[in-house]
């Protein structure tokens, strides 16, 4: 579960009569890093000797890596208890529409979306879901639930180019009053909408997964795709609130998937297609699903404030590390 920065204060008491108080601060990040073989096995056993971890191209030291079971299945092949009261993971789906409808991004979203139940009918029944759509502007279509057969609805209706109602606010978790209806309307771009997300969720603890279910970002410039500064700040709300875009291509290629793989790379996901490769897609969103690590690194001293680079790298051979690119210590 990745975490913000914190810091372990200690007190060393010393004198005879009078106690005198002396904190030592050790700053420690936690990094989620899922670990996955060719057959998108996660793979296990992983140790602090395993991974090395850079920040800003220097590495730092790694106090612990620990393995945690996602899923009830997960658990279960671990030999560990079902909690009695399971809290369920919360995804967000962000549908990409197109405005346009230009009928080759059409054809693969429909050809895919004939089969986009298998994804949540794999869900633990306690896993919650919400569903959000951009076409001409961001529209919130669900709020989290644990009803699978509403969030399939609410994915399929985010092909229509309509104008739906604010959906009744979840209980508990909700993302209804952490998104404003006028500013939603506002949302002019994928990238903008992405951070009106993100920000929404940093409001919500623990960590998050994004299914991104699109055809493209950024914008073609002398036959390169050029993201845009709106994608950047993306990028970093999308890491700040503990959040993991996974992204499916539903559309039939196309340039603009280049900046579909680095949203993917850039919040420590993956990338896959739609439509040529729909059940592998799935098949590996729901394995990576299954668990994770948690690698804690001490925090360099000298770092400043900010954004900074940041590379995991695991002793093993032929395997897949799904790590944040960056972190944001605020």
């Amino acid at each position: 579960m990745r975490r913000t920065i914190f810091a372990i204060a200690v007190s060393i008491a010393a004198a005879a009569r009078a106690q005198v108080s002396e904190n030592i601060t050790v700053a420690r990040m936690l990094l989620e890093v899922r670990v996955t073989d060719r057959q998108n096995e996660p793979v296990l056993g992983l140790t602090p000797d395993d991974v090395d971890v850079l920040v800003d191209g220097k590495p730092v030291p790694i106090e612990s890596v620990l393995w945690y079971a996602d899923s009830a299945a997960a658990r279960a092949a671990a030999g560990e208890e079902q909690p009695a009261e399971p809290q369920g993971r919360l995804f967000v789906v962000f549908v990409q529409n197109d405005f346009a409808r230009s009928n080759v991004r059409l054809t693969g979203q429909m050809k895919f979306f004939q089969e986009v139940h298998q994804i949540f009918d794999a869900l633990d029944p306690e896993d919650r879901v919400a569903v959000l759509s951009f076409d001409s502007h961001l529209k919130l279509r669900l709020d989290f639930t644990t009803d699978k057969e509403r969030v399939l609805a609410a994915v399929q209706a985010s092909t229509l180019i309509d104008d739906p109602p604010i959906p009744d606010a979840a209980s508990g978790t909700s993302l209804v009053p952490l998104l404003d209806a006028t500013e939603m309307k506002n949302v002019a771009s994928p990238e903008k909408a992405l951070l009106m997300i993100a920000d929404a969720l940093h409001a919500i603890p623990g960590d998050k997964s994004m299914l991104f279910l699109g055809w493209g970002l950024g914008q073609l410039s002398g036959g390169a795709v050029v993201l845009s500064r709106d994608y950047t700040a993306a990028a970093r709300a999308i890491v700040a609130a503990h959040t993991t875009m996974y992204v499916l291509n539903t559309g039939l290629g196309g340039q603009l998937a280049l900046g579909l793989k680095k949203a993917a790379v850039d919040s420590g996901g993956f990338y896959g297609s739609a439509t040529s490769f729909a059940t592998i897609a799935m098949e590996r969103f729901h394995r990576a699903m299954q668990g994770h690590y948690e690698v804690e690194i001490r925090r360099p001293d000298e770092l400043p404030r900010g954004t900074h680079r940041i590379e995991v790298k695991v002793k093993r051979k032929a395997v897949t590390v799904m790590a944040p690119v960056q972190f944001v210590d605020e």
